[in-house]
């Protein structure tokens, strides 16, 4: 479980979270929400221990250090919504970067198994052989990944994973990053800017404005109109599928 109590982020002079405490579970999706400049990522990247913070971060009950920053965490697998690159790495060497502390003169069959398994669960084994400079951006942000839960983190953060792809691969990866949560019980937290993307595949919610947190929860509780149409500053009204699923229809302000 991670757990963070009274986190405060000061980029400069300018004072970014303000008193921010919640917890994330293991075999949950965590879905970060809020409007741009809400402190999502500061919050993501204070968690993964690349931003100095004051207050107090726990992972499985150990204090994690905040003061310094600029250092992954060991249990951590982080993916930034930026993935630009101009590795002429083949995608299969790029995935088995995730391996790299157990990587050694040769790649063992193990290894090349579990990186082409890892592919395959996110739709990209047709990429193998291709160089991730001749990929699109979306295709690369698949890749990478795939390279941090070949890592088998327990804890795993990622920024906006869905923004650069097209429906099938936003529901692919989503899909895919709710399984393997569930399967291998880790903690993961990930920003998103799909409310419904959210209500579909996240447990629970956070949701920022201002650098607060404004609401904690369930997420059926949280992704409501009457909580996040202020927040948005449009209305929203709350329909329902012929299957009984619930869908978020933003109509203006």
């Amino acid at each position: 479980m991670l757990q963070a109590q009274q986190l405060n982020v000061s980029l400069g002079r300018q004072a970014i979270l303000h008193d921010v405490s919640f917890e994330a579970r293991p075999g949950e999706v965590t879905a970060l929400l809020g409007p741009n400049g809400s402190g999502k990522t500061t919050l993501l990247k204070t968690l993964a221990g690349l931003l100095p913070a004051r207050g107090q971060l726990q992972w499985q009950g150990q204090a994690l250090p905040l003061q310094r920053g600029g250092q992954l965490h060991a249990a951590c697998g982080y993916l930034p919504q930026d993935c630009s690159t101009r590795s002429r790495l083949s995608v299969t060497e790029a995935v088995l970067l995730g391996q790299l502390g157990a990587l050694g003169w040769r790649v063992s069959a193990e290894q090349r198994a579990a990186v082409q398994q890892q592919l395959a669960a996110l739709g990209l084994g047709a990429l193998a052989e291709r160089r991730l400079c001749e990929l699109s951006g979306g295709q690369r942000q698949m890749v990478f990944l795939a390279q941090v839960l070949l890592r088998q983190p327990g804890l795993l953060l990622l920024d906006e994973p869905i923004s650069a792809l097209d429906l099938q691969h936003q529901v692919q990866v989503m899909r895919s990053v709710r399984e393997q949560t569930q399967a291998r019980q880790l903690t993961c937290v990930v920003v998103l800017h799909d409310l419904n993307a959210a209500l579909a595949y996240a447990d629970r919610v956070l949701l920022l404005q201002h650098g607060r947190l404004l609401a904690a929860g369930p997420a059926r509780d949280i992704l409501t109109p009457t909580l996040l149409a202020p927040v948005f500053g449009v209305a929203i009204h709350q329909a329902h599928t012929a299957s009984g699923h619930s869908v978020l229809c933003p109509h203006g302000g």
